[in-house]
């Protein structure tokens, strides 16, 4: 497993659908997302 730290910013179009992607994929990419903390409201739950 690869931790991946993600970073972005909140005026950045469809942000929050491309986290929820990124979320969604990772697993079976073998990442671990680490996010910044700016971001963790915009992130999906599990």
């Amino acid at each position: 497993m690869k931790r991946i730290g993600v970073v972005g910013h909140r005026g950045y179009d469809d942000l929050e659908a491309i986290l929820e992607r990124l979320t969604a994929l990772a697993p079976a990419l073998g990442l671990s997302l680490a996010f910044e903390h700016d971001l963790h409201e915009l992130t999906p739950r599990s």
